[in-house]
C-alpha cells in the first residue's frame, strides 16, 4: 500500500491570499509591488502555479512576513522570534567558545523552566 503525502492543512495560495488581504493590498498592488503580472498572482493563489524562489523572496518583503511564513503552516516551520536585538545577539552566539555556548543553553533552560513553573503556580 502506497503512502500518501501529508497535505499542509492551509494550501500555499490560500495562504498568500490570506496575507495579501490581512494588509488590505489587492491583488493589483501587491502585482506592483512583486513585478509579476496579476494573471500570474491569481494563478498562485488559486493553487493552478507556484512561484519560483525570487518570486517567493518578493511577496515576503511586499507582505512583511518570512518566507517560512508564506510557505508553511505554523506547524511546520520554526518558531518566529521578532525582537531583533535579540536575533543579533543569538547569531553571535557561534562566536563563543564552546564551554560559554554550553553555559548559555543552561541559562536559557532555566529562564524557560522558571517561566513555565510560574504559569503553573496560582497567583494569590
Amino acid at each position: 500500500m502506497k503512502r500518501q503525502k501529508e497535505k499542509s492543512t492551509v494550501s500555499f495560495g490560500k495562504r498568500l491570499a490570506e496575507m495579501r488581504k490581512k494588509r488590505g493590498l489587492t491583488q493589483q498592488h501587491l502585482c506592483e509591488l512583486v513585478g509579476v503580472h496579476v494573471t500570474q498572482l491569481r494563478n498562485y493563489e488559486g493553487d493552478r502555479s507556484q512561484p519560483t524562489l525570487d518570486v517567493i523572496r518578493k511577496l515576503a518583503l511586499a507582505l512583511d512576513v518570512t518566507a517560512d511564513e508564506l510557505v508553511f503552516d505554523a506547524a511546520e516551520r520554526m518558531p518566529l522570534v521578532t525582537d531583533k536585538e535579540l536575533i543579533k545577539q543569538w547569531e553571535k552566539v557561534e562566536e563563543l567558545p564552546e564551554e560559554d555556548r554550553q553555559a548559555l543553553k543552561v541559562l536559557v533552560e532555566g529562564l524557560l523552566m522558571r517561566r513555565q513553573i510560574s504559569r503553573l503556580q496560582p497567583t494569590a
